[in-house]
């Protein structure tokens, strides 16, 4: 009787072991899909914001983030994280949140003057087929910091 309990045992636990690893290939499968879509429009809009491009910029925005986020707001903006930052130079992926009707994903964001870690954080919608861009902020000591001062 042991050793058919021993055994069951070991069955749950292996079957365990396999359907975990399944549920892992998919996930990654999965973000990996996201990664395909979030990093061109993440460098397009950090290479827009280096070259102060709001058509380049506004590219990938959906039609509210693109009322919302007009030029003028864009090239105030762009001359904040610039006098603060400097240019973008680089990003690394940090996590990927997903839910029921967009995706968040965050990337450390590295800029010419940085002193402290940038976090980037993008929202995604996909509308009829087409993702686009709905949100787009940054995370920054400095940039508190001179947020604090403009007010």
């Amino acid at each position: 009787m042991k050793l058919k309990i021993k055994a069951l045992a070991g069955l749950i636990i292996l079957a365990a072991i396999i359907l975990s690893g399944c549920t892992s290939i998919d996930e990654e499968s999965f973000n990996a899909d996201i990664q395909g879509y979030a990093e061109p429009i993440a460098e397009n809009a950090l290479q827009a914001l280096n070259e102060k491009n709001y058509t380049r910029f506004s590219a990938d925005l959906d039609p509210t983030m693109k009322k919302a986020f007009t030029e003028e707001v864009f090239l105030k903006s762009a001359d904040i994280i610039q006098d603060e930052l400097g240019n973008y130079t680089s990003k690394e992926l940090l996590e990927i949140n997903t839910g029921e009707k967009h995706t968040v994903v965050v990337y450390q964001a590295n800029f010419e003057k940085q002193t402290d870690d940038v976090i980037l954080r993008l929202i995604f919608v996909n509308s009829e087929g087409q993702v686009e861009l709905r949100g787009i902020w940054f995370e920054s000591p400095q940039l508190k910091k001179r947020m604090a001062l403009e007010r």
